[in-house]
């Protein structure tokens, strides 16, 4: 089961790149996120499928040309772990930016019940998840 896990996640991931329905699609609709490192007026957590759509939404607004890539996944059982990093060009500057993080989803019958995004690294997001590499 945590092998098809991580391939939510990772189907998930790249979903959000192609359209923004496809990738709610992965959502529970009471899914809660929370993102540490979210940009100024975007929401640092959802509830449920409009929340996380209205948050997407403000985010792809302040940037052009968005996008993420997996850089790793990994399956800790209870959660999957994945180290992606970001790119894109901000609306308002035309400023090139890219950026790496971790993040920690909690996957159930095939769909994203909970993600906490924004962890600076690897040991950050192991500790918050109560595992130490």
């Amino acid at each position: 089961m945590s092998q098809e896990n991580v391939e939510v996640v990772r189907k998930a991931i790249e979903a959000r790149n192609r359209d923004l329905e496809e990738w709610l699609t992965f959502f529970h609709p009471a899914a809660h996120t929370s993102d540490r490192l979210t940009v100024a007026g975007v929401p640092t957590e959802t509830q449920g499928l409009d929340e996380l759509r209205r948050a997407h939404e403000e985010w792809i607004e302040v940037f052009d040309d968005f996008g993420m890539e997996v850089v790793e996944l990994l399956d800790l059982d209870e959660l999957i772990l994945a180290e992606v990093r970001f790119h894109g060009r901000g609306g308002a500057s035309g400023a090139r930016v890219t950026a790496s993080q971790v993040d920690l989803y909690r996957v159930c019958e095939g769909l994203i019940v909970e993600q906490r995004a924004g962890y600076r690294s690897r040991e950050e997001a192991l500790e918050a998840a109560g595992l130490s590499e």
